[in-house]
């Protein structure tokens, strides 16, 4: 009677799993026949779609290599979640400006481990009032009362530089922003970048590697988030470590803070960010809302600012001719030893334009998502509500049709009379719309400030004679595979 019963209930188990199919598919058919139009090479199964085909395809392959190889406009099936990637500029611009296209894109899901409240997934209804609440954190008068830390973080960046050996540079590089963060949200030196310190930060970077290692497996079950059943229950329980990890250093930064507000009666929520989020109305931010928001930020501003210091100095050492121009710039505007201020940062214009072109050719998130909650009109095109729709940026800033020559690293692509020539949309590394970076002028600002102290304390030099030497991958944020090659010699 009991293998009667097992069997019965397997029976119904594979019924409701195809009603559920069923379902499913029929609900969508509106997005298939949206699909037809962009046909791949993939397989296409009623439960997992085009999965069995991609399987082990991190999201750089998936979302970035294959459209930039093969062409655009392109789609694949993940699960019953249908991603869509554009080539039109006009295109992507409506999504990212649309009202109606708010929510972030389903990939977003995986995440939801590490920071389950945070203002990065939230849908577009509840994630407006943060935003606002949030950006008053962001003013400039604000972000200028950084730039101390940032340069006194960069001194110690400097001094770690003399001993770099065989030291991944990105770890460097985002042991200063990391800590940087963190002293201008707290005033208080965590000593990140430390060996110890260093921990932290590879427990992030492991969680990056290991969710977009397992990326199509995660996205098209929403499974991966719980235990990573469907791709290694080993790495599975590895992500579960370095997360808990994460968020028990930031808990304990958070608990510092608050305890310092509660004694010193600290009540001016208009100027810090992580002030602001804990003195906040609770309906607004509950206390496991406040750690996930601190979370998600810490790791931004650490990913964002760090990241793309590693990639600037290695393209400065493969172009040495432009590192000796930013040289003799910050010489003339600022000198060889005196501080640098704020003052000096609107002066550096040619390292910005260096700037620019290095996020350009490796902007920190190569893509981006949007979820349709209605139906898109886009000229003669509907995209149908229930699609997701990514943003390529990696393939839009390497598209010849904006680009001439677009894997050559030239910074004077950005003198004003070059960009009046291109469609302002062609260029968004920190996305555009309303649902853009908001630390944006805060990234520029720590970039501007290490990047000078850096350039005129120690030359680079690289091996790598073009950018497409470096391998690349990316969950949230782009890294590359290897260590990069970058070395230092003091001036």
């Amino acid at each position: 009677m009991v293998w009667i019963k097992f069997v019965f209930g397997l029976g119904l188990v594979f019924i409701l799993i195809l009603l559920w199919t069923a379902w499913s598919l029929y609900s969508k058919r509106r997005i298939f026949k949206f699909a037809e139009n962009y046909k791949n090479s993939y397989t296409f199964y009623p439960i997992v779609g085009n999965s069995l085909s991609l399987k082990n395809t991190d999201m750089f392959e998936l979302f970035v290599n294959k459209g930039y190889k093969n062409g655009l406009p392109t789609g694949c099936w993940l699960g019953h979640n249908y991603y869509y990637l554009p080539d039109d500029t006009e295109e992507m611009k409506l999504v990212l400006t649309n009202q109606d296209c708010l929510d972030k894109a389903d990939f977003y899901k995986v995440v939801k481990l590490c920071i389950w409240t945070s203002i990065l997934l939230l849908p577009g209804n509840l994630w407006k009032p943060k935003r606002k609440y949030l950006a008053k954190s962001f003013s400039l008068t604000t972000l200028n009362s950084f730039v101390p830390i940032f340069y006194k973080n960069s001194q110690t960046l400097i001094q770690r530089l003399k001993n770099m050996g065989n030291k991944d540079i990105f770890e460097v590089c985002v042991g200063y922003a990391f800590n940087a963060f963190l002293e201008t949200m707290t005033n208080k030196n965590y000593n990140l970048q430390t060996e110890e310190g260093a921990k932290v930060i590879r427990h992030i970077d492991l969680c990056q590697e290991i969710a977009g290692e397992h990326f199509v497996n995660g996205t098209s079950g929403n499974l991966f988030y719980f235990f990573c059943i469907w791709t290694n229950i080993i790495q599975g329980f590895r992500l579960y470590t370095c997360v808990i990890l994460y968020r028990i250093f930031i808990q304990q930064v958070v608990a510092e803070k608050e305890k310092e507000i509660k004694e010193n009666s600290l009540e001016d929520t208009n100027k810090i960010l992580l002030n602001s989020i804990i003195n906040a109305d609770k309906n607004l931010y509950s206390r496991y809302a406040i750690n996930d928001e601190f979370a998600t930020f810490a790791f931004a501003a650490a990913d964002t600012s760090g990241t793309a210091l590693a990639f600037l100095l290695t393209l400065l050492g493969m172009h040495v001719n432009i590192q000796d121009k930013v040289y003799e710039e910050i010489l003339k505007e600022i000198g060889l030893d005196r501080l640098i201020e704020v003052q000096d940062l609107p002066k550096l214009k040619y390292l910005e334009r260096v700037i620019f072109e290095t996020l350009r050719l490796f902007p920190i998130a190569p893509a981006i998502g949007r979820h349709a909650t209605k139906d898109i009109e886009c000229g003669t095109k509907t995209i149908p509500k229930g699609i997701n729709i990514v943003i390529s940026i990696f393939t839009l800033h390497r598209d010849e049709r904006f680009w001439t020559d677009p894997l050559k690293f030239n910074p004077d692509r950005f003198l004003p009379e070059e960009v009046a020539k291109r469609p302002s949309f062609c260029y968004i590394p920190f996305s555009t719309g309303p649902r853009n970076c908001i630390g944006r002028t805060y990234a520029m600002m720590s970039l501007k400030v290490v990047a000078a102290n850096v350039i005129r304390h120690y030359k680079m030099f690289s091996n790598y004679k073009s950018v497409d030497e470096i391998n690349l991958r990316s969950f949230v944020t782009m890294r590359a595979r290897h260590n990069l090659d970058c070395k230092f010699t003091p001036r």
